[in-house]
């Protein structure tokens, strides 16, 4: 559960994964926190995402600055009236007149979209930086752990277990003590 909550803020679903028996203390790869954290940044599917919708909402701004006159609109219309035998044919053409109005609004509208995305990035940001910060502290606590058995406890425990087999060859200690030792 660990590794998969792990792989899952990494964004990298099939990260493998070794069973303990196979892992050398020493194969496994000394991360430092900005090695993490760039990796993160630089493959987490939910960061791109929210990339996109910052362009996304930065082309839309640039859209509505450069349209600060709505189009023309036109239409064109063919009848024909049963009534008097008459085909009837009209125009409609039709603009508005931005005599103050440059798409204020629409340009405002845009840039508070913009605003928006940006702020959920970083809020999205933040989260991933603590979650990350939480299985980062796991992994170091891990690690330290790990190095403490390879460095103290298996060697204490080795000593521990020969010391105690020539006690019982010797015939000082029973199979009991040997076993618990």
């Amino acid at each position: 559960a660990q590794w998969r909550s792990l792989s899952q803020i990494v964004g990298v679903p099939q990260l493998e994964r070794l069973p303990l028996s196979l892992v050398d203390s020493q194969d496994i790869p000394e991360l430092t926190w900005d090695d993490v954290l760039g990796l993160v940044a630089g493959q987490n599917p939910l960061l791109d995402a929210s990339s996109s919708e910052i362009a996304r909402e930065v082309a839309a701004t640039r859209r509505a600055r450069v349209e600060p006159i709505p189009d023309i609109t036109g239409q064109l219309s063919v009848q024909y009236d049963y009534a008097t035998n008459d085909t009837v044919a009209g125009i409609q053409v039709g603009w508005p007149w931005p005599i103050r109005n440059r798409n204020q609004g629409g340009i405002r509208e845009a840039g508070a979209k913009w605003r928006v995305a940006e702020h959920r990035r970083t809020r999205l940001e933040r989260k991933l930086t603590l979650e990350l910060s939480e299985e980062f502290n796991r992994l170091q606590q891990a690690r330290l752990l790990a190095d403490r058995y390879a460095n103290v406890l298996i060697p204490q425990a080795s000593e521990a277990q020969s010391i105690s087999l020539a006690a019982y060859a010797e015939g000082e200690l029973g199979m009991a003590d040997v076993l618990n030792a």
